[in-house]
């Protein structure tokens, strides 16, 4: 009987797990199966000033979604998690009664500021007054007393005698020993100079040492080819992970082109490419000369975070990568002593 009871208990334990556990595998699998809509409408009348963008991304049946809105220069954005509506930017409503709120204010601390600057300057102007009627008090009694020793001053003493040999002499000497002086802190600067130029000299030198060290180790890394095949391997899953990434359909019709050329070729390049993805829908001409933007268009596409899983899993799986790892490490250490060394000019150990 109690062998049976606690049978019933495990069993009804284990059907706990096993419920949490598929509990667990059905939000991973939502997660990682259920895309990421996306879509993005363009205008534009002729000019980027004219500009009208709107963006808009869901998932899960519309239960989390983002918008986001481009037009007259203004950017704007929300959130909406379930119920749960979150703004990134401010409303227009809620813009224009910040700015009635705090012209009201200014409006208020106007009269007081200028009362304020009005006995301020008064005040100012009495303190101005007495410090002038001060120094004129103080100046006169001086002039006087300066007019009476002008008057009074003794006459100019005699021109001194002439100085006697003994003090030449001495004034020889001290010409001499400074002469001795000055040529001994030129030598000393000499030497001085010197030793900076070859302790320049040789850091440059150990800096051309450890950078011509590093680069053969660089290219010794890179010629590898375990590493080689690592970094293609991981090269592969990247394009694949981006291209999926990249719009399912694209229409667009209009005239592009910007003040630079250069910039203009870019942009072509980029929708030929996009083209090529998603099919020939595209009916855009590119100006070299002028600077013109007039579109319409929309692309759609969706993402799928299993996709990414995808692709991080056979590169945790291959072995090559590991070892690339561990050897990045290593050579990670090296690069950092040779940096000491640069730093501190052949120095360090």
């Amino acid at each position: 009987m109690v062998l049976a009871v606690i049978l019933k208990i495990l069993s009804i334990i284990g059907w706990i797990l096993l419920g949490i556990l598929g509990l667990i595998v059905l939000l991973l699998l939502i997660v990682c199966l259920v895309p990421i809509r996306y879509r993005a409408d363009v205008h534009a009348p002729g000019t980027l000033d004219g500009l009208k963008a709107q963006a808009r991304a869901t998932w899960l049946l519309h239960l989390i979604s983002a918008d986001a809105g481009f037009e007259e220069r203004s950017l704007t954005g929300r959130i909406r998690i379930a119920w749960k509506k979150i703004n990134l930017t401010e409303d227009e409503a809620d813009f224009q009664d910040t700015l009635k709120d705090k012209k009201e204010k200014d409006t208020a601390a106007e009269p007081e500021k200028e009362e304020a600057e009005e006995g301020s300057f008064e005040v100012i102007v009495e303190n101005k007054k007495e410090e002038e009627e001060k120094d004129k008090k103080d100046s006169a009694p001086v002039s006087v007393v300066t007019a009476e020793k002008k008057e009074t001053a003794p006459p100019e003493e005699s021109a001194p005698e002439e100085k006697s040999r003994e003090e030449k002499k001495a004034e020889k000497k001290e010409a001499r020993a400074e002469k001795k002086r000055a040529k001994e802190e030129k030598r000393e600067t000499k030497k001085t100079t010197e030793k900076k130029h070859r302790f320049t000299i040789d850091r440059i030198y150990d800096t051309i040492n450890e950078i011509r060290f590093t680069w053969h180790d660089v290219m010794g890394f890179l010629e590898k080819p375990v590493h080689q095949k690592a970094l293609a391997h991981v090269k592969k899953r990247l394009v694949k992970f981006l291209k999926k990434l990249l719009p399912r359909k694209l229409k667009a019709e209009g005239v592009i082109g910007f003040e630079d050329p250069y910039n203009t070729a870019r942009a072509a390049t980029l929708m030929s490419f996009l083209a090529r993805k998603t099919g020939d829908s595209t009916a855009i001409d590119f100006d070299f000369e002028n600077s013109v933007f007039e579109v319409d268009g929309y692309l759609k596409g969706i993402i799928r975070l299993g996709s990414a899983v995808w692709m991080i899993l056979p590169l945790l799986v291959d072995i090559r990568i590991w070892r690339t790892i561990k050897d990045i490490k290593a050579f990670k250490k090296k690069i950092d002593h040779s940096r000491e060394v640069i730093t501190k000019g052949g120095q360090a150990a």
